[in-house]
C-alpha cells in the first residue's frame, strides 16, 4: 500500500503517499488535494467546508436504477466548478456531471410510490426487450439455412 493515513481532519482522511512523498486528501470522488505541506492540505479542506458552509446535505434517487449504478446518493456540497459532490450510502465520494442532473430526483419531493411505479415500468420495458431479442434470435436460427453463406457452403460440400 502506497498511502498511510496520517489524520482524519473534519471528516476527511489525510494520507501520505510514499510513492510521490506528498500529502493527499480526497475531497470528492475525483478531486484530490495534493501538497508536500501538511498545513496546505488542512487549509484546502477548510476552504471546501467554508464554500459549502450554508449547504444542507440532501438525498437523491436515480431515475433508472440498475445494478452498476447507485440507487440513492447523498449530495454533500457544491464544488467550485458547480458540480455536486455526492456520496453513496457506503460513504464512497464522487461527483455528478451536468448531464447526470436529469437522471435523479430529490428524495422527499416526490411520493415514493410514484418512483417505484416508474422503476417497475422501466423493468417491464427491459424484460420485453429481452423477450423480443430472444424471439429474434430464434427466428434467425430458423432462417440460417436460407443465408447465402450457408447455401454456398452446402453447394461446396
Amino acid at each position: 500500500m502506497n498511502s498511510i493515513l496520517i489524520e482524519k481532519y473534519r471528516g476527511f482522511d489525510i494520507e501520505f503517499n510514499k510513492s510521490n512523498n506528498r500529502f493527499e486528501c480526497r475531497v470528492t470522488g475525483d478531486q484530490i488535494r495534493k501538497s508536500s505541506d501538511f498545513e496546505l492540505i488542512k487549509k484546502g479542506i477548510d476552504s471546501y467546508i467554508k464554500d459549502n458552509e450554508g449547504f444542507k446535505p440532501f438525498w437523491i434517487l436515480r431515475t433508472k436504477p440498475s445494478g452498476d449504478e447507485q440507487y440513492r446518493l447523498r449530495v454533500t456540497g457544491i464544488r467550485k466548478d458547480g458540480r455536486l459532490s455526492v456520496e453513496n450510502e457506503k460513504g464512497k465520494k464522487s461527483h455528478l456531471s451536468d448531464w447526470d442532473l436529469d437522471k435523479y430526483y430529490v428524495e422527499g419531493l416526490l411520493d415514493i410510490s410514484e418512483y417505484d411505479s416508474l422503476a417497475m415500468i422501466i423493468n417491464t420495458k427491459r424484460q420485453l426487450i429481452q423477450e423480443c431479442d430472444e424471439q429474434i434470435s430464434d427466428k434467425e436460427k430458423l432462417l440460417n439455412p436460407a443465408l447465402l453463406k450457408t447455401y454456398i457452403q452446402n453447394l461446396e460440400s
